[in-house]
């Protein structure tokens, strides 16, 4: 169960947005006190309903009570550590020891409510954590800025400015490009790479196969545990998400009827209320283009898919899952805005259709033998 603040409140672009799940009477408690104070909160008591939740909507701060939800909390404290690294998470627990302070803080917790707290004590570290929370996110931010004014300058002047494409790369942990020497470079924007390009993707420049296949392995034996399709589709999309780093990720499945219907969707920075019309969209004609064609394609300008406030300068990448001939789900990703989406993400992304396409295939073929039919006529 849940409960939605006002849709007023929801309108509040400064207020600071606080998930909390355990028990729902302790919960709605803390959230009066905390809406009192302009925050916008959201109780519930199902750990499930948390991972959805983190999955299409931005929380600044997530108050987990370990008593009544039991371990599975980290769960969401995982989930938020590869989609919302921002997100401050707290636990709440009436008994600990030391060990298990440092283990919830390794596991990723920020703060640890110990005990019986007052609602104005459990208040005041809420707000804590929610200034702590958009710090980060300010930082985070700022050194994405930097790093696409960086990848600019460099796309702009040439090789000569191997030390911004070092900076870049370091902002970005990742390895700076090297020559032969060892020394930093950056080899120029391929002229194919047009705003607008949307073409099937050519995989003679992306690399060697093994990356890819490994990772596809992984992706397998991940949806090969999964027999529930929501169970699959939930875990494809956390999966997705994880691999690929903040992306906004949409998985479209197959309606029968020439159409495709939003089956799961996460956001990075394109909330799902703003993209809705978007979403039915793509279900609606992207998604049955995209299976009828078979083909990956890529985009460095999702103008196309989106309006053109939020669709420029950002990287898409249009996959359809196709196992046997058979084209039931399509999965579209879109980077963050004004930052690049790397070619070979549309590699790991096809594996991963295929292998999901395969495991969608046998759950259905699974799910075929235990219903019941009557028997054909005779010939």
């Amino acid at each position: 169960m849940e409960r939605q603040p006002p849709t007023s409140s929801r309108k509040r672009q400064d207020a600071g947005v606080v998930l909390l799940v355990g028990e729902l009477a302790t919960m709605r408690l803390i959230a009066e006190s905390l809406e009192s104070e302009g925050l916008i909160c959201t109780c519930l008591d199902d750990i499930d309903l948390a991972r959805r939740h983190l999955l299409e909507c931005h929380f600044d701060v997530a108050l987990l009570d370990l008593d009544a939800c039991g371990g599975r909390v980290y769960e969401v404290v995982q989930l938020a550590e590869r989609i919302s690294p921002s997100t401050l998470c707290m636990l709440r627990l009436q008994q600990a020891t030391v060990a298990t302070i440092v283990s919830a803080m390794r596991a990723g917790i920020g703060d640890c409510l110990v005990g019986t707290l007052s609602v104005p004590q459990l208040r005041q570290r809420i707000q804590a954590a929610l200034r702590r929370s958009r710090e980060a996110s300010s930082r985070m931010e700022r050194v994405t800025r930097l790093t696409n004014l960086c990848r600019s300058l460099v796309a702009r002047r040439g090789d000569g400015d191997a030390d911004l494409e070092a900076l870049a790369a370091l902002m970005q942990d990742q390895d700076a490009p090297t020559t032969a020497s060892g020394e930093e470079s950056l080899s120029e924007p391929s002229e194919t790479d047009s705003a607008d390009s949307l073409a099937p993707i050519d995989f003679d420049d992306v690399g060697g196969p093994d990356d890819a296949t490994i990772r596809s392995i992984a992706f397998d034996e991940m949806a090969s545990q999964h027999l529930d399709p929501e169970q699959l589709i939930t875990a494809s999309i956390e999966y997705l998400v994880g691999e690929l780093g903040p992306v906004n990720a949409a998985i479209f499945l197959g309606t029968g009827s020439c159409r495709f219907g939003l089956a799961a969707y996460a956001r990075a920075d394109l909330p799902r209320v703003e993209v809705e019309e978007a979403l039915r969209r793509w279900g609606d004609e992207v998604c049955p283009m995209a299976a009828a064609d078979g083909r990956v394609q890529f985009m460095n300008d999702a103008t196309l898919l989106l309006e053109p406030g939020l669709g420029a300068h950002r990287g898409a990448v249009i996959v359809p899952c196709r196992h046997e001939g058979i084209c039931d789900a399509v999965f579209v990703v879109l980077a963050q805005s004004s930052t690049p989406i790397r070619r070979s993400a549309s590699r790991e992304l096809e594996a991963f259709a295929s292998c999901f396409a395969r495991q969608l295939q046998r759950i259905q073929r699974i799910h075929s033998r235990h219903r019941l039919s009557w028997p054909a006529d005779p010939e």
